[in-house]
């Protein structure tokens, strides 16, 4: 007797992936740009050098002329205000670091305005590089050196246009 045949059928075994439908827990990871092992590294060693410098900055005593801070540096005076008499565009900047170290934002933005905006960029930069580095991702940056560009411009049109109003 012969037996019947056996006709192929498309049963296939279930899967032990979840359904495909839209899940109801949000992605946890951020948008961005990824990133390599060598950007993370690069960002691992931007938020230590960031760290270093706001530690530096708090054994800093701010200059009460709101400029000249930086000569406990050991660097030389302001090269632009000995020849010409005036202040430039960065001048203040390593005061008003000192006075954000120190919780006086008043003092920080009368010693250099774009120093103040630069300094709490840099302080909102150290957790956003750690985030970057753990998600291997530019953190809700798709473009880093748009942003990079934008911010830095920001900064220095600060700068400038605080320069001009102290010129007259």
């Amino acid at each position: 007797m012969l037996l019947p045949s056996i006709a192929k059928t498309d049963i296939k075994p279930p899967s032990l992936s979840p359904p495909k439908s839209p899940s109801i827990i949000p992605n946890p990871e951020p948008p961005g740009f990824p990133l390599r092992r060598r950007g993370r590294a690069l960002l691992s060693v931007v938020s230590l050098g960031l760290i270093a410098g706001f530690c530096l900055a708090a054994t800093l005593q701010p200059d009460p002329r709101g400029f000249g801070t930086h000569r406990q540096l050991g660097l030389p005076p302001c090269t632009v205000r000995l020849l010409f008499g005036i202040p430039c565009p960065s001048c203040g900047m390593t005061t008003s670091f000192a006075h954000l170290m120190r919780g006086q934002l008043a003092e920080a933005f009368r010693a250099n305005a774009a120093g103040l905006l630069l300094g709490l960029v840099c302080a909102a930069l150290v957790p956003w590089c750690w985030l970057s580095v753990f998600y291997a991702r530019t953190c809700w940056i798709q473009r880093p050196g748009v942003a990079a560009i934008a911010l830095l411009g920001s900064i220095s049109a600060l700068a400038a246009l605080q320069w001009i109003i102290r010129l007259f």
